[in-house]
């Protein structure tokens, strides 16, 4: 898998997090939202699931560079 993909998969992930934490943030004067997240802290809920977005990413992105090289592959033998 291509290092710079993986860098920008990561970074976009950070950037998201924290543009999702900042609006939390914002939003923290609402005490009806303690109620929504239940059982996690709103906190807990972001991590929790911008982890859980990094993984069908990774899936994706290897299944993608399994499928390029199998194509080459492919390529390369009908020469």
């Amino acid at each position: 898998m291509n290092k710079l993909i993986v860098r920008i998969l990561i970074v976009g992930n950070i950037l998201s997090a924290a543009v999702s934490f900042y609006f939390i943030r914002e939003m923290d004067w609402n005490d009806e939202w303690g109620v929504y997240f239940k059982p996690l802290t709103t906190d807990q809920l972001l991590m929790f699931v911008s982890v859980l977005n990094t993984v069908p990413q990774l899936f994706a992105m290897k299944l993608a560079n399994k499928l390029k090289h199998r194509a080459t592959d492919k390529f390369k033998q009908n020469l």
